[in-house]
């Protein structure tokens, strides 16, 4: 299996969302009132070349997308999934699904330009607001239950083809009902693991950025991603991590203890 790193423009965050600062209530004010941000990030989708078809996970952000008070995109319209997909060969007709990690614009917008593809998102970030979002979009997803056997530390996973090398497992708390796909290779494993952490050392870290609904839960997922890397040599891909596609290039594991 090849697996692509498709870059859909860039953004920059606030300073304050990337590492968030206090607890509670305060984490979200801080973000929003921080006047500093941080330096261009990418917005990454990725095209896995599976034997049963091709599968994106994510679809980036649009060139039409409105800045909301915490980032500042810079996406045109040759940035956007479809054009990145021609760039290596690939059409949405060609595509087996698109699976999304959370229901953030950045990771789902992209759908917009993919019409008549499958696109599946974790049943429990499938929520009315979820629904309405992607509907406005074009799109009707189908929720993916993870209510299969556990996968190392996770305690559920849903296989995401036939075979078994592709698998989804939970890492709520960013998002709800956010999912990272593992692509279990020879040497190692691919974890594509959405807003899990902006950059390996911030998932290290422990450090809960600015924004998460649940940083208990948050930080239990970076908990468990490390755990899975202590057991299995794992690359890890955040969506705006600026060395992932270098790591994944070169399938550089996550150095754990």
């Amino acid at each position: 299996m090849e697996i692509h790193a498709l870059t859909t423009g860039t953004v920059r965050i606030k300073t304050a969302m990337a590492r968030g600062r206090g607890r509670g209530p305060v984490r979200f004010a801080r973000t929003l009132l921080d006047r500093s941000y941080t330096d261009e990030l990418p917005i990454h989708a990725w095209l896995i070349e599976h034997p049963e078809g091709p599968i994106l996970v994510d679809a980036g952000e649009l060139a039409e997308t409105a800045d909301p008070p915490i980032a500042h995109f810079a996406v045109t319209q040759e940035h956007e999934i479809d054009r990145q997909l021609a760039a290596i060969g690939v059409g949405p007709a060609d595509l087996r699904r698109v699976v999304l990690t959370h229901l953030h614009g950045d990771h789902m917008n992209g759908v917009a330009r993919l019409p008549g593809v499958e696109v599946v998102a974790g049943a429990e970030a499938l929520t009315r607001g979820g629904v309405r979002a992607l509907a406005r979009l074009g799109v009707a997803a189908t929720a993916l239950s993870l209510d299969g056997r556990a996968f190392g530390p996770f305690a559920r996973s849903a296989p995401l083809t036939a075979d078994g090398r592709v698998i989804a497992v939970p890492i709520p708390g960013h998002a709800r009902g956010q999912i990272a796909v593992v692509v279990l290779e020879d040497e190692c494993d691919v974890m594509i693991a959405g807003d899990s952490a902006y950059n390996e050392q911030q998932l290290l870290d422990l450090h809960v950025d600015g924004v998460s609904l649940s940083a208990r839960q948050a930080i239990d997922s970076m908990r468990r991603i490390i755990e899975h890397a202590r057991r299995q040599p794992t690359v890890y891909l955040p969506s705006h991590d600026p060395g992932a596609a270098r790591r994944l290039a070169s399938r550089i594991p996550l150095s754990v203890a």
